[in-house]
C-alpha cells in the first residue's frame, strides 16, 4: 500500500478495524482494505510482500495531509494538514461536508499537525497545529452548528512547547531552541492542561528530535524514516501499521 510521497498519517477504521486511511505529502487521503490481493513468497524482501487493495481515493486538500481522524461510525471521518483547516468527510461519497478553519477570524492561522473526535456522538473536533502566535494553537469544532471554539492555551504553552500531540523534525539550532518535543493532555472543557507525557529518553524525558533507535536503545542511521503508526482497535488488537518517506504503508501482525 503506497503513495506518492512520503506518508504522514496513517489510522485504523473504528472497530473492528477492517480498513486503514492513509494521508500523504502527495496531498491525497487513502483507504485500504490491508487483507491481501495476493500471496506472500518466500522471499523477505519487501517489493514480494501482498498486497492491500485501494478502496478509495480523497482529493480536496491543497497541501500535505499531515492528521487523520476516523468517528465510531465509520461513517465520517476528518483529516488536517498545510491548508491551515480540518476537513470533514463522507467516506461513501469520498465528498468533503465540512471545512473548518483556513486562516480565517476562528481558524488555525499555520499547518494543522492533529486532529481527533471527542464528546457524545462524535460532536466535537479538536484540532492541534503551529500557531502559537495569537494564542490558540489547540481548537475544537462542536457540532450544534460546528461553531468554532478556540482553546486559548498559550500562557500555558509558553514560546517553547509549540507541538499539540505531535512532534516535528528539528533541523536548525534556532528550531531545536524553540520546541520541546512534549505530548501534552488537555481538559476539552476548560482548555487547561491536564498532564504531560514524558517519552523514555531525553534526559527531562522529552526530547526536540525524532530519533530512529534500535532495540539496544542506540541511534540508527535513518533511512526510510517511519513517521506515523496506527493499532487496530486502539491499541489492543492484533495488527498495526506504519508509514513514513518511503511512500510505502506496511502491515504487521502483532
Amino acid at each position: 500500500m503506497g503513495s506518492n510521497g512520503p506518508v504522514h498519517a496513517v489510522t485504523y477504521s473504528a472497530s473492528p478495524g477492517t480498513y486503514i486511511l492513509t494521508g500523504s505529502a502527495d496531498r491525497t487521503i487513502r483507504l485500504y482494505n490491508p487483507q491481501p490481493t495476493t500471496t506472500a513468497s518466500a522471499s523477505s524482501d519487501a517489493a514480494s510482500l501482498p498486497q492491500g487493495r485501494l478502496i478509495q481515493a480523497y482529493e480536496a486538500h491543497g497541501y500535505e495531509v499531515l492528521g487523520l481522524a476516523v468517528a465510531s461510525s465509520n461513517t465520517a471521518f476528518a483529516s488536517c494538514g498545510g491548508d491551515r483547516a480540518v476537513f470533514l468527510w463522507d467516506v461513501a461519497s469520498a465528498v468533503t461536508t465540512r471545512r473548518f478553519g483556513g486562516g480565517g477570524a476562528h481558524g488555525h492561522t499555520s499547518r494543522v499537525n492533529c486532529v481527533a473526535f471527542a464528546g457524545d456522538g462524535d460532536g466535537i473536533l479538536a484540532s492541534g497545529g503551529l500557531d502559537t502566535t495569537d494564542g490558540a494553537c489547540l481548537r475544537a469544532y462542536e457540532a450544534a452548528g460546528w461553531r468554532n471554539e478556540e482553546l486559548r492555551v498559550q500562557s500555558i504553552l509558553g514560546g517553547k512547547e509549540r507541538y499539540v500531540l505531535v512532534g516535528d523534525e528539528m533541523t536548525g539550532e534556532e528550531e531545536r531552541s524553540r520546541g520541546e518535543g512534549r505530548v501534552l493532555a488537555w481538559d476539552l472543557l476548560t482548555g487547561k492542561l491536564a498532564g504531560k507525557v514524558a517519552v523514555p529518553w531525553g534526559p527531562k524525558g522529552y526530547e526536540a528530535r525524532r530519533r530512529a533507535v534500535g532495540r539496544d536503545g542506540k541511534d540508527r542511521p535513518r533511512k526510510n524514516v517511519v513517521s506515523c503508526m496506527a493499532w487496530r482497535d486502539d491499541g489492543w488488537g492484533d495488527q498495526f501499521c506504519v508509514g513514513g518517506t518511503s511512500g510505502v504503508v506496511t502491515v504487521f501482525a502483532a
